[in-house]
């Protein structure tokens, strides 16, 4: 029961977006952007791209508070967001960043493998 709770308000952070500190503006300059709002402390878990960018106060996403990823598809990131909050995994061959393709985020997320899920 516990599982399911936790599981339950994990995706309604990430669907409401609430006590949400920071937006990421997702999709490549030839699609419609979309705003993503999303929780540091959860990027930074699990990127250590995320976490470097959010720990220095002096950078341009720590200071506005936005993120702009043009290399990434907002399919692909609203998946990779999905696995962070809430650990469900969605066929990594889809994903640019499984395949190191994005250079923002490739890599960015500690792949199943290097978290010993596979």
């Amino acid at each position: 029961m516990a599982d399911f709770l936790h599981h339950q308000k994990m995706q309604s952070l990430l669907e409401s977006g609430e006590f949400s500190d920071v937006t990421l503006v997702v999709g490549q300059p030839e699609q419609n952007k979309k705003e993503l709002k999303v929780h540091r402390f959860l990027l930074s878990a699990f990127s250590p791209v995320f976490a470097a960018m959010f720990s220095h106060t002096e950078t341009k996403e720590a200071l506005e508070k936005r993120v702009v990823i043009e290399d990434l598809s907002t399919e692909a990131m609203e998946r990779l967001l999905r696995y962070i909050y809430i650990g469900k995994l969605e066929l990594p061959s889809l994903l640019p960043w499984a395949a190191g393709e994005s250079s923002c985020c490739g890599r960015a997320v500690h792949s199943p493998e290097r978290r010993g899920l596979t």
